[in-house]
């Protein structure tokens, strides 16, 4: 009972920093919960348990808070785009955690519960690629490339069942990472041709030179 009773209020205590104005104190909570799930997942998985009781609990209790504060956080950049460099920095920085939690939640669920949850997370997480932030924008692609790997039969059919809106975004997303990651590849390709070609003048310098005496 005392037990239970601490943990409640240490729910309430999270609660109130992480759907409260300030971004630092939210920043703290959801990097804390993060953390509390990771530490007690590990523990159940010397126990040999699918899922520690803990980490479910604080999952439960935040998951819907963060998608909350993700979707609020996309419409406030929306509304307010002249919002200070620094203010900014603060926002994308709990986005950035908060998508950390809805992916770790994904990967500690259920089967029976996987599809439900993905369902939700899947739309919260592709619409944080329409924020201003570039930080944000690749954490999103990469989480959502990350879930699509992991549970491919599930995501195909949320992806199915998404926006024609959000459709667009993962579509455009993912297009244009593949185009980067293109122009990559023939950057380091021209670059490697062009070592060799400085590797193999030198010594075609030196057979020319040679020849004068012979």
């Amino acid at each position: 009972r005392v037990h239970g009773h601490i943990h409640q209020r240490c729910i309430d205590v999270f609660r109130r920093h992480l759907l409260g104005p300030t971004t630092k104190p939210q920043i703290t909570v959801i990097q804390a919960i993060r953390a509390i799930v990771q530490f007690a997942q590990s523990s159940a998985a010397v126990t040999k348990l699918n899922c520690d009781p803990v980490a479910v609990a604080y999952l439960q209790a935040f998951g819907p808070d963060i998608i909350l504060l993700l979707h609020r956080e996309r419409k406030n950049q929306a509304q307010h785009r002249e919002r200070t460099e620094e203010a900014n920095e603060g926002r994308e920085e709990a986005q950035i955690e908060g998508i950390k939690v809805l992916v770790l939640a994904v990967q500690l669920s259920s089967p029976e519960f996987r599809k439900p949850l993905m369902s939700i997370v899947i739309p919260t997480i592709v619409s944080q690629l329409e924020v201003s932030h570039y930080s944000v924008q690749q954490i999103s692609l990469q989480s959502t490339i990350l879930l699509a790997s992991s549970f491919p039969e599930i995501f195909r059919e949320v992806v199915g069942l998404l926006s024609p809106h959000l459709r667009q975004l993962l579509a455009s997303a993912t297009k244009s990472q593949s185009s980067n990651n293109s122009q990559s590849s023939n950057q380091t390709k021209v670059e490697n041709q062009e070592n060799i070609s400085v590797k193999k003048q030198p010594t075609i310098q030196l057979k020319s030179d040679f020849g004068h005496f012979v």
